[in-house]
C-alpha cells in the first residue's frame, strides 16, 4: 500500500513537530535544575576591583624636548675632501726593433674545443632493408636520427651504428662520437 507524496509529506511534518514540543516541554524544567544546582554548588568568591597597569608601573621619565640648535632642513653644501690622484699603472714600454728583425709573434690562442655532447645513445634500430635509425636521448627529449640528418641546429649526424653514433658539432666543424648507453669506449 503507497501512500501519496502528499500525505507521507504531512506525516513527516507532523512527526517532526511533535518531536520538537516534546523536546521543549521535557527540557524547560531540567535546564532549570541544572542552573540552581551549579548556583548552589559553586563557591561565591569576592570580585577583585580592577588596577590600573599605571598604578602598578614607576612613571617613566623622559628628557625634555629641545628645538635643534641649526636648521636641519637648511640647504647645505656637500664637503669635498681632498683625494690623491689615482695612479694607473702604465703600460709596458714597446719593444724596439732594429731594423731588418723581426718582432716575436705572441703565443698563439688556445684551439676551441667543442662542448661535450648533451645527449644519450640508447641504440639502433633498422627496418626491412632501410637506413639505421639511431635513438638518442637529451633531458625529456628523445630523438630518432638518421646519417644527414641535424639535430637542435647544433649537430649533424654523420654515421650511424649499432654501438655509436657520430656528430659533427657544426660551429666549430668537430666530429664528435657517443657510445651506446652502458657501452665504455
Amino acid at each position: 500500500m503507497a501512500a501519496s507524496a502528499s500525505t507521507r509529506r504531512f506525516l513527516l511534518l507532523a512527526a517532526l513537530a511533535l518531536t520538537i514540543a516534546a523536546a521543549v516541554l521535557v527540557g524547560e524544567p531540567r535546564h532549570a535544575e541544572i542552573a540552581q544546582a551549579t548556583a548552589a554548588s559553586t563557591p561565591q568568591v569576592p570580585l577583585v576591583p580592577p588596577v590600573s597597569v599605571d598604578a602598578m608601573l614607576p612613571p617613566i621619565e623622559r628628557p625634555a624636548f629641545r628645538a635643534p640648535q641649526r636648521d636641519v632642513f637648511a640647504k647645505q653644501r656637500p664637503v669635498l675632501q681632498e683625494t690623491a690622484p689615482v695612479r694607473r699603472k702604465a703600460p709596458p714600454p714597446p719593444v724596439l726593433v732594429a731594423e731588418g728583425e723581426v718582432a716575436a709573434a705572441p703565443p698563439p690562442a688556445p684551439e676551441p674545443v667543442p662542448p661535450p655532447l648533451p645527449f644519450q645513445y640508447f641504440g639502433s634500430m633498422q627496418l626491412e632493408g632501410g637506413p639505421l635509425v639511431g635513438y638518442l636521448h637529451q633531458g625529456e627529449k628523445a630523438y630518432a636520427v638518421r646519417a644527414g640528418d641535424v639535430v637542435e641546429q647544433t649537430y649533424r649526424v654523420e654515421r650511424v651504428e649499432f654501438e655509436q653514433v657520430t656528430l659533427r658539432y657544426l660551429p666549430l666543424d668537430v666530429e664528435q662520437s657517443l657510445v651506446r648507453r652502458g657501452r665504455q669506449p
